[in-house]
């Protein structure tokens, strides 16, 4: 586990589905936030216990499908009603969004900016979504607005240097 900045957290562990797909590892990335109120876990994947002992545990996932450990775990995961300390903004795949965190300047993304970085063109006409470049930069577009300063993809590491730029890069 490694603290990001003040209160927000990493760690990564094994996906249980994972299989050969060069796109991802087998490694996945989660994070939590310590707020007043207890820990709020993004996408979580083996959580440290030292996160999940102390006070209220919420789950908020980037997509319905990055649920990975939080039944097992019994954690009641957030839908709609997200925490008053993280907003949904827009993702490519339907039934997916990324996490906003304001008061750290950080962008949580699932599957839509796979390490940090555009999807691959395969996935554009896939079975998850149907779409061209085009139209992904277009629906993610709204994501360089944000002043972020760490980028946090669930595949892949955290860019916490030049982050914003990163997206844009990103997104073309």
């Amino acid at each position: 586990m490694h603290e990001l900045a003040g209160g927000l957290w990493t760690w990564t562990g094994r996906h249980p589905d994972w299989n050969d797909d060069p796109h991802w590892g087998p490694d996945v990335r989660s994070y939590a936030l310590r707020t007043d109120d207890g820990v709020i876990l993004f996408d979580p994947i083996e959580p440290p216990e030292e996160l999940t002992r102390d006070g209220i545990v919420e789950v908020v996932l980037t997509a319905e499908w990055h649920g990975r450990d939080a039944k097992k775990l019994g954690l009641p995961i957030r839908g709609d009603d997200l925490p008053p300390q993280v907003t949904a903004q827009p993702a490519f795949f339907p039934g997916e969004r990324s996490l906003w965190i304001p008061a750290q300047n950080a962008l949580v993304v699932g599957d839509s900016l796979p390490r940090a970085g555009a999807i691959p063109d395969e996935w554009l006409n896939s079975d998850w979504a149907k779409g061209t470049r085009d139209d992904y930069n277009a629906k993610l577009r709204p994501l360089v607005d944000l002043p972020v300063e760490l980028l946090l993809p669930t595949h892949g590491d955290p860019v916490t240097e030049d982050a914003g730029d990163a997206l844009r890069r990103a997104l073309g």
